[in-house]
């Protein structure tokens, strides 16, 4: 199956160790076309940093090595990505990108509830912080957004859905994957599936992803 059948089938494509002699430009680029954010390189390297040295915009800034709470990436941004590509450089076994499917939320939370939901960036991007919806219908597809750090409610009714879809990701039973080998890659359909990291123990402070975001899958 076609990673972008396997994306549309289940919201995540996990393949390991792909194309492990490739550089993560390369092996990125024979998924689709990447997309820079900004004036840097498309492809970005994460790695664990102690919250002391990191700014409050950051998850590192608020996290550090603590477990990431799940988000799906951008969320603050009016367009954000459509997929994620997460890759590993240097990886541990026992820490872990777990996954929720939106899709649970929907059912649970109700499509017209979240789609009435308006809520706004917590702080301005490029100056602006326009007021956006948690779940909309685009020309691309539906796209649900959720990031509870950087996203704030911007209705009463917003406040109202924020707190049902945060008290129903404690519930919800994620999957669990490790980017532990070199090469293991991770395709998530940004707009449907939320991800979080597990800690990062002393041990693997040394823990070295490839990130980077397309807007279609070949």
């Amino acid at each position: 199956m076609r990673v972008a059948e396997q994306v549309l089938d289940k919201g995540y494509a996990f393949l390991p160790k792909y194309r492990s002699d490739n550089s993560p430009n390369e092996a990125f680029s024979l998924l689709g076309s990447l997309v820079s954010l900004g004036e840097g390189e498309p492809v970005h390297s994460l790695q664990p940093k102690s919250k002391l040295n990191e700014p409050p915009n950051t998850y590192s800034g608020n996290y550090g090595r603590g477990n990431f709470p799940f988000h799906t990436d951008l969320a603050h941004h009016r367009h954000p990505p459509k997929y994620l590509i997460l890759r590993c450089i240097k990886g541990y076994q026992d820490v872990t990108t777990p996954l929720i499917d939106s899709k649970a939320l929907l059912d649970r939370v109700g499509e017209e509830e979240l789609a009435r939901a308006l809520v706004r960036s917590r702080r301005r991007v490029k100056g602006e912080a326009p007021l956006m919806r948690l779940y909309e219908t685009t020309t691309a597809g539906k796209r649900f957004r959720w990031d509870q750090l950087f996203l704030v409610p911007a209705s009463e009714h917003g406040k109202q859905v924020f707190q049902r879809v945060m008290d129903e990701v404690k519930i919800q039973n994620g999957i669990e994957l490790s980017l532990a080998d070199p090469g293991d890659t991770l395709v998530v359909d940004n707009w449907r599936m939320l991800h979080s990291r597990s800690s990062v123990p002393e041990s693997a402070a040394d823990r070295v992803i490839a990130r980077a975001y397309l807007e279609e899958l070949v």
